[in-house]
């Protein structure tokens, strides 16, 4: 399974949940300059989310890259993150050598704290492209939190630049400890695109309750940049062919369906089974479970829906 943005990521930004929460609109946002047309806070935060939503991006855009910085409160870095997009791909990784790489079929993974190879996850039929959908139908990089406040617009050249105000606890921010105090406030700035609200460059900051403020992250996108390339050692797990699962799904019926997938030597094969499917057999009848095996050649596997 893709591993999604962290949680103290989330938490660090409180911007990355995916529903929107309805509440009654704030009192109007300071403006500054001439904005495109004339809006409430409510319909300028419903046009920003609605824009970030992936399917949305790429309807403008051939792909999306986004390099993104997390700090602690003595301004050391503690993540930076990669994140690519595009019809066919979708990427993340990170400086401790995380990376996901996400297609319609399935997706390559490692994770050097739990994993000693990439993990060459295919699903049956509708799996994995209904996690692909699901990828393109949510946002790809900000999305709302409760109790924020647009307090600021500010307009000039094309690009708008939206302050939003949230309130923040202790427990929001791991990393932080004792450095959040009652009455802390989470900062963001996001410049977008005045008439589409694609965004261009983001910050996040800490405002102590004294009104001092320190940067907690900040995020660069790209947009129709040249497409992503895995590297090297990333090619020969996806296009090798040391290690090989053939699924037989339902052997013997009408409905008998057989999925195949290879990888190199350093990578892992994992299936994601349909609904009502629960278990991988080793004969064609399925009364033999079916131990894990990483072993180079060829595998055959059964399933059957119970």
């Amino acid at each position: 399974m893709r591993k999604m943005i962290t949680a103290f990521l989330a938490v660090l930004l409180l911007m990355n949940v995916t529903g929107c929460t309805s509440r009654q609109p704030a009192p109007e946002a300071e403006t500054e300059g001439q904005m495109p047309k004339q809006a409430s806070e409510t319909d300028i935060m419903s046009d920003f989310y609605e824009a970030q939503v992936l399917k949305e991006i790429l309807a403008k855009h051939e792909n999306v890259a986004e390099n993104a910085v997390y700090y602690d409160a003595g301004g050391n870095v503690m993540l930076s993150v990669y994140q690519y997009a595009d019809d066919e791909t979708m990427v993340w990784e990170d400086n401790n050598s995380y990376i996901d790489i996400q297609h319609q079929d399935g997706y390559y993974s490692f994770d050097p704290d739990t994993m000693d190879k990439v993990q060459v996850t295919f699903g049956m039929e509708g799996v994995a492209e209904k996690q692909w959908e699901e990828r393109l139908s949510g946002r790809f990089e900000f999305g709302p939190t409760e109790g924020e406040e647009l307090v600021k617009v500010t307009e000039s050249d094309g690009r708008i630049v939206l302050t939003i105000v949230s309130e923040l606890e202790a427990e929001q921010l791991p990393g932080w400890g004792d450095e959040i105090e009652p009455g802390t406030q989470t900062v963001f700035e996001v410049e977008v695109d005045a008439e589409t609200y694609i965004v261009y460059e983001a910050e996040s900051h800490v405002r102590k309750p004294d009104g001092t403020e320190v940067k907690v992250g900040e995020f660069h996108f790209s947009y129709d940049i040249a497409p992503y390339e895995p590297s090297e050692e990333m090619l020969q797990v996806i296009n090798g062919t040391d290690k090989t699962v053939i699924l037989i799904a339902d052997p013997g019926t009408e409905q008998e369906k057989t999925y195949v997938k290879s990888c190199g030597e350093n990578g892992r094969l994992a299936v994601m089974l349909a609904e009502g499917y629960e278990k991988f057999y080793k004969d064609e009848a399925c009364t033999q479970e079916s131990e894990p095996s990483d072993e180079n050649g060829e595998r055959t596997i059964y399933t059957v829906k119970k």
